[in-house]
């Protein structure tokens, strides 16, 4: 075999590796997004529950993990596909926080953002893009940051 073949046969045989090695979850989002199916099917693979509801804004999911309550809310919808989600969980506190509690999570951390409601309740969510060009992997990713850091939360705030 000349050395020219050889090259291409190494070249070609590496291709194949690499494309064998490429993890399913690498999977292309849609054009568009997520669909609310999808993403409960998303989330029930992850072995979470994954309830359809509909609200006011339309239709949302309830969930929950770390022993915490948690809705994932759709975005920047057309034709039934999203271009991003919203993880949000609230905490009904005896006493409430203080906005400067709250002040205190955001200025500390990253990604989650927090904030106080008229009961001086806490909030916590997290926005992700999921679309243009997203995969399944970099979603899976944006979840384990909010399932992550919600057991962070829930202690910084007091709850467990």
């Amino acid at each position: 075999m000349s050395l020219k073949h050889t090259i291409l046969a190494a070249g070609a045989a590496l291709t194949l590796g690499l494309a064998a090695a490429a993890p399913a979850s690498a999977a292309p989002i849609p054009n568009g997004g997520i669909t609310v199916r999808e993403m409960a099917t998303f989330l029930q693979g992850k072995g979470y529950k994954a309830e359809i509801k509909s609200g006011s804004t339309g239709q949302y999911i309830s969930s929950a993990g770390a022993g915490v309550n948690f809705d994932v809310y759709f975005y920047d919808c057309t034709s039934g596909r999203c271009a991003s989600v919203q993880f949000e969980a609230g905490f009904d506190l005896d006493n409430g926080i203080t906005a400067a509690k709250i002040n205190e999570w955001n200025r500390d951390k990253r990604y989650m953002k927090a904030y106080v409601d008229s009961g001086n309740d806490p909030h916590v969510s997290y926005d992700v893009n999921t679309s243009p060009g997203r995969t399944y992997e970099g979603l899976a990713d944006d979840f384990g940051v909010w399932t992550g850091t919600l057991p962070t939360f829930a202690k910084f705030i007091g709850w467990n």
